[in-house]
């Protein structure tokens, strides 16, 4: 069975949870790396990440318990895998569904995510800062360090050498912010959609240094400068428990636009 001839298949099963994007079905299917089996009543691809990242289809639990062996038995003892869950406004409880198919064959579930979007960044107010500033380069381990410490590890998303990439493309937006001449906090930005939009890779604040308006003030230059650049849309994805998150960017005018996606680990 080719790719496409698995996906199609994978397609017709009662539960899925397969690519994000038609983008991301295309990157999957035109890489040589990708592995996948199927079988009558599931299917399942593997793409390779830190741990590897599983997409399925299954017609039931009896048949998703059987796509678990089979994992299992093909694969290392002990070797992690991230399995995916997602729902749009279109396919709300998806994730809940998912949730009781995945915890019934024992996997843990890691994240639960939900985006958010503003399209009224122009109308943002800087809050002037002597402490932020652009990047410089001047503190990459730092500043990766940082990132892996205080964002999910998922969204995240980037090993050293990607992220010294990251910080040198012509679309990334970074601000940090000193406390006596300390790192404290940093925001990264990603710009997208043909200029219109800013991703909000991550926010972060190192902890002897939270509840100082740092946070906040990082979003607003960054919001700021996106505006000046044109920009007037944003979005980015918060965990749906990270209240004190939710707060600050629902008070700067982000909403939940219906997108969610939660990660169970087999392990």
């Amino acid at each position: 069975m080719t790719k496409n001839e698995a996906l199609t298949h994978a397609k017709t099963k009662r539960h899925q949870s397969l690519f994000h994007t038609d983008g991301h079905e295309k990157e999957w299917l035109s890489t040589d790396d990708r592995h996948y089996h199927c079988a009558d009543h599931w299917c399942y691809f593997i793409e390779p990440s830190q741990p590897s990242r599983v997409y399925v289809a299954f017609d039931d639990q009896k048949a998703f318990k059987a796509l678990i062996r089979n994992l299992e038995a093909r694969t290392e003892p002990g070797k992690p895998y991230q399995f995916h869950a997602s729902e749009d406004k279109d396919s709300e409880g998806m994730i809940d569904m998912l949730r009781a198919f995945y915890l019934g064959a024992g996997l843990q579930q890691v994240s639960y995510n939900i985006g958010m979007t503003t399209k009224q960044i122009t109308t943002m107010e800087r809050i002037a800062h002597e402490k932020i500033s652009s990047y410089d380069g001047n503190a990459d381990d730092r500043l990766y360090q940082m990132a892996l410490d205080c964002l999910d590890t998922e969204l995240f998303g980037m090993d050293r050498a990607e992220f010294d990439r990251f910080l040198r493309e012509d679309t990334t937006l970074i601000h940090v912010i000193y406390h006596d001449a300390v790192l404290a906090g940093f925001v990264l930005g990603q710009i997208y959609n043909d200029g219109k939009s800013v991703f909000v890779r991550g926010l972060g604040v190192d902890a002897p240094f939270r509840s100082k308006g740092y946070g906040k003030a990082l979003m607003q230059t960054l919001l700021s400068v996106a505006a000046q650049k044109g920009i007037t849309g944003s979005m980015l994805w918060v965990e749906k428990t990270n209240t004190r998150a939710l707060n600050l960017y629902r008070k700067l005018g982000y909403y939940p636009y219906g997108d969610a996606e939660a990660l169970f680990l087999l392990k």
